[in-house]
């Protein structure tokens, strides 16, 4: 074994060398948006994927492409002529070396912890290039990546597999919700109990309510400390024919929200995040979704259900609408507090259905989705009796628990792949994944082919630039500072910019913008005679 295998421990026949020993990143070159033909054939790249098409091409492919600014470090394989724009660096491979291994190896890299910048993620290149690699013999990298790909084949079967099962999970939950609330899944119990009718069911429930609101007011006239009684009104009956796919057994009856539900709204207090931090402790503050916060007092204490307001999970619903808390705890003005009396509507029956709702006709606004008071009242919600809704329950969370522990196997599963995959690419670089062969070429002498080679590549890229047609500068209104900047050929009068950009509107937003991208060493601001200046943005290689 050679001293350079020792140094680095590396398997026999394998050499040590750089990124830069073997490769060249090139600059991707400016395609603003409005220059690009949506219907092209070829692929824009940016650091983070493909996000267009244009008709012409910057590289012949096959080519690899590394996030060099926003999305650092991400690495991405292009079979085909494409155009890499200012924000990447792409990579063209000679004959010497396996495309697929060195895209592999440089997913193994990490290169995303090479960010030095401050104001925008970026990457320099000498950074990468100072990376140390190992480079096996031409073979036996052909030999690596027929093994990492039979495996990771594999493993994107499972992974597909997961997937599948986790979004019939989901699909499975909802079908689950919407039987239990056409009465499916207390079919047996009604069967066997004979429930009385719907309108009977509605006047014991009033009835019950004149009571308690008479024995409320004695309550409240002999000084017990009780929230408000506001379920002080007789349940509003909807006809069924009135709703539309009404699916309700019949002894199950419609009512309004407002019906069912007492509303604390009014005693909600928003706090700042600077009060909250000023009064942090245990009582939790609660947002339109979840606690966001901790602090040392508390506006209710007892059992409530909190409704968000507003924000965009009332349409994407990737949490629940609504959810029951219990103790002390704050609220703000994001989240509706409401109640139920427990002996008419269970508090989890009515948040089980109200997380089956589509709410997109009950809300107002587009940018900033809003569920108010008004609406949320007028929501018809299907009320059966307080025995039937305990037996509604009971299914919904016998099953959710089983539901849960199958999507708690599937995430664990789906790390695990990803965990693989790491693996099988560490085991594959060490040298331990592929057989090894006395009879392959020297990895030193491959090496001084790929450097010959490396050079060549680069003045043949060099030639094939000039070739290319530049591309005329736009200054866009509505713009970052820095895309102005960047598709500018000079620099650019402040002026213009601030007139040009996104603060057009807001001149002190503008300067202040400015002043934080000069005090970062993005841009330059150059003096010049007169009253006017310029702005140019500072190219990462004249930081170093």
């Amino acid at each position: 074994m050679g001293k350079d295998n020792i140094k680095y421990k590396l398997p026999e026949g394998w050499i040590s060398a750089t990124i830069g020993d073997v490769l060249n990143l090139e600059y991707g070159k400016s395609l603003p948006h409005m220059q690009r033909n949506s219907n092209g054939k070829y692929p824009v790249y940016g650091s983070n994927g493909i996000i267009g098409y244009h008709d012409e091409y910057l590289v012949n492919g096959p080519v690899i492409i590394v996030g060099r600014k926003g999305s650092v470090g991400t690495i991405h394989l292009e079979k085909d002529r494409c155009w890499p724009i200012d924000t990447t660096y792409y990579i063209n491979i000679g004959d010497s070396v396996n495309l697929y291994f060195i895209f592999y190896l440089l997913k193994t890299l990490n290169l995303s912890k090479l960010d030095s910048s401050t104001a925008i993620p970026g990457i320099n290149r000498n950074s990468i290039y100072e990376k140390q690699i190992s480079i096996p013999p031409f073979n036996e990298q052909n030999r690596i990546v027929a093994k990492i790909e039979e495996l990771l084949s594999e493993l994107d079967h499972a992974e597909k597999i997961l997937k599948k099962a986790q979004i019939q999970l989901k699909i499975y939950r909802q079908s689950l919700l919407k039987s239990a609330f056409e009465g499916k899944l207390s079919e047996n119990w009604r069967s066997e109990n004979s429930p009385q009718s719907a309108i009977t069911f509605l006047q014991n429930i009033n009835e019950n309510r004149r009571v308690r609101n008479e024995l409320f007011k004695t309550e409240k006239k002999i000084g017990l400390n009780l929230l408000e009684n506001r379920l002080n009104k007789d349940f509003v009956f909807i006809d069924k024919s009135l709703i539309q796919k009404n699916n309700i057994p019949s002894n199950w009856f419609f009512t309004t929200f407002e019906s069912i539900s007492e509303n604390y709204d009014e005693l909600r207090i928003p706090l700042s995040k600077s009060k909250r931090e000023s009064i942090n402790g245990v009582y939790p503050y609660y947002g339109a979704t979840e606690i966001i916060d901790y602090v040392d007092n508390y506006i209710f204490d007892g059992k409530f259900i909190l409704i968000g307001e507003d924000g965009a999970n009332l349409v994407s619903k990737n949490k629940p609408l609504a959810f029951i808390v219990e103790g002390k705890f704050w609220v703000n003005n994001h989240a509706h507090v409401v109640r139920t009396n427990e002996n008419e509507v269970l508090m989890k029956y009515l948040v089980f259905y109200f997380n089956t709702l589509r709410l997109n006709q009950h809300i107002s606004g587009t940018t900033q989705p809003k569920l108010n008071k008004y609406n949320l009242n007028l929501i018809y919600i299907p009320i059966c009796p307080i025995n039937e809704q305990k037996i509604i329950i009971q299914e919904i969370e016998s099953k959710f628990t089983l539901i849960e522990h199958l999507e708690k196997n599937i995430y664990n599963g789906l790390k695990k792949t990803d965990l693989f995959r790491h693996l099988i690419l560490k085991t594959a670089f060490e040298g331990k994944l592929a057989p090894q062969y006395l009879g392959d070429e020297s990895a030193n002498k491959l090496l001084k082919q790929i450097i010959k080679e490396k050079a060549n590549i680069s003045e043949n890229i060099k030639a094939h630039l000039k070739q290319q047609p530049k591309i005329k500068k736009m200054i866009e209104g509505d713009r970052s500072i820095i895309d102005i900047l960047k598709d500018a050929e000079k620099p650019v009068p402040a002026k213009e910019l601030w007139l040009s950009s996104e603060f057009k509107d807001n001149i002190d937003a503008f300067y202040a913008q400015l002043k934080k991208l000069i005090e970062n060493n993005t841009i330059l601001e150059i003096p010049r005679e007169g009253k006017e200046s310029f702005i140019k943005l500072i190219h990462e290689d004249e930081n170093r």
